[in-house]
């Protein structure tokens, strides 16, 4: 088993590997960023992809982003953080550029769940009478979604799909952000409500 020492050491070679190929991309050295696509892009796609929740424009997204990095490349400064941190940074924001653009051009952005079917439970589920249930409750709470405001199924989309903050939603809608926060409060208080009605046994 490797030490801790080991395993920290690698982490920093790591580390210092990426600083190392973005200070040639800095000086133009098209093979560095070659490199260093491969060495992070499967990271820098899921972070895309936890934003937007869907896979074409998180590739979209990922563009966008190794784009950035070639062009920001010189001002990179390996002392204010590690290399994969500072593209991370630059993917999120991409990716919440990506988001915003959305809702300027009034394309669909509305809270919408799936509706579920037999292949997205579990295979080894073992109780059906279980997998039932939590498809049903599932399917009511599509329902109940569906019922909310659209700002207020816009914020929780962002916030709890794509693990925006609060600051994060506003920025990408434009909303206050005490208005982000009252709807997301308001949004939330209605589904639970909703969901403890339906819960209730009938008189």
């Amino acid at each position: 088993m490797k030490s801790s020492r080991t395993v920290g050491n690698a982490s920093a070679d790591g580390d210092t590997h990426l600083e190392n190929l973005v200070h040639q991309i800095a000086a133009g050295d098209s093979q560095a960023f070659r490199d260093l696509y491969d060495l992070s892009r499967i990271s820098l796609y899921y972070c895309a992809l936890k934003v937007v929740r869907r896979k074409e424009i998180a590739e979209d997204v990922l563009q966008e982003a190794y784009v950035t990095i070639w062009r920001l490349a010189p001002d990179f400064v390996a002392e204010r953080g590690v290399a994969m941190a500072w593209m991370t940074v630059i993917t999120r924001s991409r990716a919440i550029e990506s988001l915003r653009r959305l809702v300027t051009s009034r394309e669909s952005l509305t809270f919408s769940f799936e509706e579920p079917d037999e292949e997205t439970l579990p295979s080894d589920q073992p109780d059906p009478g279980s997998a039932l249930d939590a498809k049903r409750q599932c399917e009511s709470l599509c329902r109940h979604v569906g019922q909310l405001k659209a700002t207020q199924r816009n914020v929780l989309r962002l916030a709890f799909l794509s693990d925006m903050t609060h600051s994060e939603v506003a920025s990408c809608t434009g909303m206050p952000i005490g208005t982000v926060k009252t709807c997301a409060r308001r949004g939330l208080s209605n589904l639970r409500n909703a969901m403890i009605v339906q819960a209730s046994p009938a008189p």
